[in-house]
């Protein structure tokens, strides 16, 4: 690492940034927040609620496919940066690897399955259209495998499909993280973010199911490649310059190209191949840029505005919340006799209600349930 610590400063590259549901708050205790990480996800987040209350309005320029790509790459490297130090410590005979993926496993459970089970349960207590018929394959996180199979999008239970791919995933990769041999790792890392638009091309040449294209485990692998790649590429004795600075070329390189056909194309299979791409390889870009540099320039300050890194705080709420967030703003109209028009008004009085909740959710909920993590800290 001193290589690279030579060339970049350590407050950036010994950061991960706080637990949002997505991924564990910090490789070791002793390493500090990166709060653009934060602003990040809030942009993505933010990304997928215009998409899902104002898509009618943004044709090809899908941001709620930009915002959850943008998660699953964020995703891929702080998990597997997690692991990849896990299994620094038991080679070093800190830990056994058995411990080391319980301890991972009861983390995962800790941050993610208490508010997903407690939205679910109330959901099917107020009888939420579909809550009760999809039931079993929500509390299964099989829900992108519902969504494939019927080829719809299944109303405000559409957006747990993210979910879904991210507990498939914990199941495998913890174990070939571990267990590769070390030389093994980089090919595997690139052969998965092959796979995502292989499969994505494969899946509709076949079936022609755009949303089975787009919501299957396989088909997002590029995605969760491309951030395990960029995790591999921070580890002591592989960072140096050079490669980081090979990544991001790489990652600008195909990607921006990928993106802006995937925008513009109006045909269904390319788009749907090469905007997934594009989106990942810029976000991987932004990723690396982000905790490999200075923070300097207006984009990192941007990021890093206190109330874009609250929203990624609590971007797990707000993800989880606003699929439903038009059921209570119907309701609370309804109510109080209030009557909106205009959609921008009722997208912001969403948002509103989609925050206060995360918030509350956060604060009062998770947080407590997540400061149990140190019952089971990882090495």
């Amino acid at each position: 690492m001193t290589v690279l610590q030579a060339e970049f400063p350590a407050s950036k590259l010994n950061t991960i940034p706080i637990d949002s549901g997505i991924a564990d708050s910090q490789f070791t205790s002793r390493q500090r927040h990166v709060p653009e990480l934060d602003g990040l996800r809030a942009l993505a987040v933010l990304g997928v609620m215009a998409w899902h209350w104002l898509g009618h309005w943004m044709g090809t320029f899908q941001t709620g496919r930009m915002g959850v790509r943008l998660f699953f790459v964020l995703s891929g490297f702080l998990i597997t940066g997690i692991l990849l130090h896990a299994r620094n410590a038991c080679q070093a005979k800190k830990i056994s690897r058995g411990r080391a993926l319980r301890q991972f496993y009861a983390r995962r459970v800790l941050r993610i399955f208490p508010l997903y089970y407690l939205v679910l349960l109330i959901i099917i207590l107020v009888n939420l259209p579909l809550a009760r018929a999809t039931m079993g394959w929500n509390f299964l996180y099989a829900s992108n495998l519902y969504s494939a199979r019927l080829g719809v999008w299944p109303e405000s239970m559409s957006h747990l499909w993210s979910l879904s791919v991210e507990e498939q995933f914990y199941l495998f990769w913890p174990f070939l993280v571990m267990w590769l041999p070390r030389r093994g790792l980089a090919p595997t890392f690139i052969t998965i973010t092959a796979v995502g638009p292989l499969a994505r091309a494969l899946i509709w040449h076949f079936t022609r199911n755009d949303i089975a294209t787009e919501v299957l485990m396989p088909c997002c692998f590029d995605a969760l490649g491309i951030g395990a790649l960029l995790a591999w590429c921070l580890q002591p004795g592989t960072a140096s310059p050079s490669l980081i600075a090979w990544y991001k070329r790489l990652c600008l390189l195909i990607g921006v190209p990928s993106l802006l056909i995937g925008l513009f194309w109006t045909g269904g299979g390319v788009m749907l191949v090469l905007q997934s791409l594009g989106i990942a390889l810029t976000g991987g870009w932004m990723i690396a840029a982000l905790v490999t540099q200075k923070r300097e320039g207006g984009w990192t300050r941007f990021l890093s505005l206190p109330p874009l890194t609250y929203l990624g705080t609590i971007s797990y709420g707000l993800y989880l919340i606003h699929g439903y967030a038009p059921n209570l703003v119907r309701w609370l109209t309804q109510t109080l006799h209030i009557t909106l028009t205009q959609p921008i008004a009722i997208a912001c009085l969403r948002f509103a209600v989609t925050t206060v909740l995360a918030a509350i959710s956060w604060h009062v909920f998770e947080r407590p349930i997540n400061s149990l993590k140190r019952y089971v800290p990882m090495p």
